[in-house]
């Protein structure tokens, strides 16, 4: 229970916490279960309206505390710390309080809104950073303050920055436009290769390039969900379960139907691979390729790997190395260079004996463009059943590495996603892609088949 301070002040906050305990604890022991569904969505609402409430009385008294300096006494270095010392909360959440609060005594308007629930603390800092990012325009910011907190009560804190902002253009614009230059030459882009060669990306991009990048993204998703999509109604089905983001489960699921079931950053990973390869291909006007070579090598991938690595009954699996621009950068796996080299340009030009250059061969390509488009026309999508995405790579029934022939019978069009999952995950896929293939789970023996669609007329 809480001890009164000095009165009549002291008494009255002691009796308030009180209070606030013992309503809260009412709160806590409801048997939500038993109460109807209408009056439980209020609740929530409500509850909401009153913990901003209580997050305003929180910054004001956090504000009050740091001005009086006791906290020096307890020898803290600052309020900050003493409330991060006192509490399990991280440094941010004291931080944002005691922001919070200096916000309320500069902007009256706002902190009223939010003792009254109206607004959020997200609410009031957005406006208290734009004070201080166009100080010329504070004294037009005062003047129309009530009509923010207007604009406040009905926006979310990101729309309400949107609008405060296009205010802030009225008022300064000299200052926006300095603001902004400002964030620009805070952009960067970091590229780094890590450990088994991934490679991380970070950076913070200008508004136009951001954007540009998310809407590009969000386009190829969803030209991969079209691609994807069946015209056909789902027959009755025996459901199992849910999977972890909520999507059914049914007893005959084929990997075609988890496709989509990825979270969006890994959707964001094939939309990426599709720009790139879109990218690799560009052209000019003239005919030439877009994107300058470096060395001599187009933006593309290239592995070497020893051939006794690829061989069926080869006991020899050493790595395979990725390069960039002509100089080994990560290892992969044989499995890895197998999947690669289903689809792509071989050029064994450089054979070695003993450390020294034996001989060399000319340039060969697995999948000519010839037999490619012939591959894109019989099987018009990818042959996992049920899939219907565009192909993206050709891939080889019996793998070539293993002594399968580059030949119609031999070649399948696959959807990136079900290439990497054919060579990866647990599923083979066997027979003539002329005629039947079987796409097999081997962990549990289920299979499913798949015959090349009816060509149009």
């Amino acid at each position: 229970m809480y001890s009164s301070p000095t009165p009549p002040a002291g008494k009255a906050l002691a009796m308030g916490l009180s209070q606030l305990e013992e309503d809260t604890q009412q709160l806590i022991n409801l048997n939500y279960t038993d109460i109807a569904p209408e009056a439980l969505g209020d609740a929530v609402v409500e509850i909401g309206v009153q913990i901003r409430r209580l997050q305003a009385a929180q910054a004001t008294a956090a504000d009050a505390y740091a001005s009086s300096g006791s906290w020096a006494g307890e020898a803290s270095r600052s309020a900050k710390a003493w409330i991060n010392g006192k509490t399990n909360d991280s440094a941010a959440v004291a931080s944002r309080m005691l922001s919070a609060g200096a916000a309320m005594r500069a902007h009256p308007v706002m902190a009223n809104a939010f003792r009254c629930g109206d607004v959020s603390g997200a609410h009031l800092q957005i406006l208290a950073d734009a004070h201080r990012d166009f100080p010329q325009a504070r004294v037009g910011l005062e003047r129309v303050e009530a009509d923010l907190v207007e604009v406040a009560k009905r926006t979310t804190p990101r729309r309400f920055g949107d609008h405060l902002r296009a205010w802030c253009h009225r008022l300064d614009p000299e200052g926006v436009q300095a603001e902004e230059r400002k964030r620009d030459r805070d952009a960067y882009l970091r590229v780094s290769t890590l450990m088994y060669g991934m490679v991380r990306v970070d950076g913070m991009l200008p508004a136009d390039i951001g954007s540009q990048l998310v809407t590009t993204l969000e386009s190829m998703r969803r030209a991969i969900a079209a691609d994807q999509r069946s015209g056909e109604q789902q027959a009755a089905r025996e459901i199992v379960g849910h999977d972890a983001f909520g999507n059914l489960v049914y007893a005959d699921e084929a990997p075609s139907d988890i496709a989509d079931r990825r979270m969006i950053s890994a959707r964001n990973l094939e939309a990426l691979k599709k720009l790139l390869d879109l990218a690799a291909i560009a052209r000019n006007d003239d005919g030439s390729i877009a994107i300058p070579s470096v060395n001599g090598y187009r933006p593309t991938i290239h592995v070497t790997i020893p051939l006794e690595s690829l061989l069926e009954d080869s006991r020899e699996r050493a790595a395979g190395w990725l390069e960039r621009f002509g100089v080994p950068a990560a290892a992969i796996s044989s499995a890895t260079a197998e999947r690669l080299l289903c689809d792509a340009s071989m050029e064994p030009q450089i054979i070695t004996r003993d450390g020294r250059l034996a001989a060399t061969l000319p340039r060969t390509r697995s999948i000519s463009h010839t037999l490619r488009r012939a591959v894109q026309i019989r099987d018009h999508h990818c042959r996992i059943p049920g899939c219907h995405r565009r192909i993206d790579e050709v891939h080889h029934v019996v793998f070539y590495s293993h002594g399968g022939l580059t030949v119609m019978s031999n070649l399948a069009g696959l959807c990136w996603f079900h290439h990497h999952q054919i060579h990866h995950e647990p599923w083979t896929l066997t027979g003539d892609a002329n005629r039947e293939l079987t796409l097999t789970n081997t962990h549990t023996g289920r299979t499913w088949t798949s015959h090349p669609p009816p060509q149009r007329e």
